[in-house]
């Protein structure tokens, strides 16, 4: 299902348009170029789920992202489906293509106003960012609107923990009056970096990607070439 987003810029899809339709009113929000998406990410969401008690987690990979070459990422398509793969065996779990089709630079401002938009206020949004994301958010576009507008679930590591952490999240919170929760994950070193540089030297990924993904990177021969991509959501 494709429909217009009434008051916002963007095209929706069933994975958002069926929230209100459900009467679900808490929902995670998961940005990222997912190039690819790995155990971590899925870790990341499920932990949010529990931890907030969330009733979904949308997926979003990102199509064209202002901080990053996308033509040194995969094609959206190939990332898309790799997320389709992973998550389809969660039913909590929901993959959008708001931004892969947009054709343009993809703002998480313009996202999250969007499904704003769209939802109205009834439902609960909770953006859920790692915290190297949230140190540069001051970076992105209109980010005072964007911590005004949301809460932010922001995912630590337990031995990253530490007063600098803690003094962004103050800092943040006293200048922007931002909502941010902090959720502590298991500490497990994966990053879709890692994962393309194992498949370019010919080593295993198994049980660093779900295996459907570890096969479709296999049909389709990604990331045998080139260094690409990466995980963060701007």
């Amino acid at each position: 299902m494709e429909n217009r987003v009434k008051g916002g810029r963007d095209t929706v899809d069933s994975a958002i348009g069926s929230i209100k339709e459900e009467g679900i009113t808490k929902v995670g929000i998961m940005g990222g170029s997912f190039d690819p998406i790995h155990i971590a990410h899925l870790i990341v969401a499920e932990s949010a789920l529990e931890a907030f008690g969330l009733e979904k987690i949308i997926f979003i990979p990102t199509g064209n992202p202002p901080h990053k070459d996308s033509s040194k990422m995969s094609d959206a398509k190939n990332r898309l489906e790799m997320t389709k793969l992973a998550t389809q065996s969660n039913s909590r779990f929901r993959v959008s293509t708001i931004e892969v089709y947009q054709g343009k630079v993809s703002y998480t401002i313009d996202t999250i106003a969007a499904l704003q938009s769209h939802w109205g206020k009834e439902v609960s949004c909770y953006f859920i960012i790692g915290i190297d994301a949230l140190i540069e958010i001051e970076s992105w576009k209109a980010y005072e609107e964007l911590l005004k507008s949301i809460t932010m679930v922001v995912a630590t590591r337990a031995g990253h923990v530490g007063n600098f952490i803690d003094t962004t999240i103050a800092s943040l919170k006293e200048n922007h009056h931002a909502n941010i929760l902090p959720m502590t994950i298991p500490d497990i070193e994966v990053s879709s970096t890692e994962i393309r540089k194992r498949v370019k030297e010919n080593h295993s990924i198994k049980y660093l990607v779900p295996e459907s993904v570890e096969n479709y990177i296999k049909k389709n021969k990604l990331y045998r070439v080139s260094d690409q991509g990466g995980d963060t959501c701007e």
